[in-house]
């Protein structure tokens, strides 16, 4: 399909995003998709979609208003739908930490984090949020000057390093936390970085 903005393995399944449609093809007999198929799932126009490593699929929608998550290697739709308020920008992130759902206005440095909101102090219009990840208790964010990080539980954001340049998205990988930016700055930080 055209569009496509997530694909990635849930079990021994393939899920594919694209312009708001999922599909969920089993691995087994993969050479039989067809993407001119109807979707599984629709959530409409300007969804943005996160699947963590263990195929948990997480998708905004602005048009339904809600974040819709579900265990795409076992099931075959929502298992949690949360209603989200409206952002003012247009270019909304999402990522998954656990279970947690992150969504980032980056025109505007909103940041909602399970329903709760925050502004972030930093310019947020090249921001990446980290990769999605399967568990942690904080959430990094990669901005022009640094890299962000945000307790789940509702602190407020701290500056853990310098950089300048474009970032790319942040990846924890164990308890290591790795970043990266166009001016060559790289971070690895592995334990709890105190």
């Amino acid at each position: 399909p055209s569009g496509v903005e997530t694909v990635g393995l849930a079990g021994d399944r393939l899920v594919i995003v694209a312009d708001g449609d999922v599909w969920v093809a089993p691995l087994e007999g993969l050479d039989d998709f067809d993407a001119s198929t109807e979707p599984l799932l629709r959530f409409g126009e300007g969804s943005v979609s996160a699947l963590s490593p263990s195929g948990r699929l997480a998708i905004f929608s602005p048009t339904l208003g809600e974040v819709s998550a579900f265990d795409a290697a076992a099931e075959d739709g929502p298992t949690t739908v949360t209603p989200v308020e409206p952002f003012e920008g247009s270019e909304v992130l999402i990522t998954l930490v656990g279970d947690t759902v992150a969504l980032l206005d980056t025109e505007n440095g909103v940041l909602d984090i399970a329903g709760q909101r925050s502004t972030l102090d930093e310019p947020t219009a090249d921001a990446r949020l980290q990769a999605p990840s399967d568990e942690g208790s904080s959430l990094a964010v990669a901005v022009r000057s640094g890299l962000l990080e945000i307790p789940l539980d509702g602190g407020a954001a701290r500056s853990v390093a310098d950089a300048q340049g474009a970032p790319v998205a942040p990846a924890v990988v164990g308890d290591c936390l790795y970043a990266a930016w166009d001016d060559g700055s790289l971070v690895e930080r592995c334990g709890s970085g105190d």
